[in-house]
């Protein structure tokens, strides 16, 4: 029973109407929440900006191999 509790609690939470005010603790879950999406948005164009980098080295030393040959 305790973690049907649980899962009716959850399904309270998401199926709250749009009149009910934000408790602090809704708040700062929220921003909690945006910061963890910004730290995920920041490293996902890490990983694309070094990828490019990486393609950008090898296709600089591939042609500088055929202009030394």
């Amino acid at each position: 029973t305790p973690f049907k509790d649980w899962l009716h609690e959850q399904k309270d939470k998401m199926h709250r109407k749009s009149n009910n005010n934000l408790t602090g603790s809704i708040t700062k879950v929220s921003m909690l929440s945006r910061i963890f999406d910004l730290f995920v948005a920041a490293m996902i164009g890490y990983f694309i900006i070094s990828i490019i980098n990486s393609l950008a080295q090898r296709y600089y030393k591939r042609t500088r191999t055929i202009q030394c040959k």
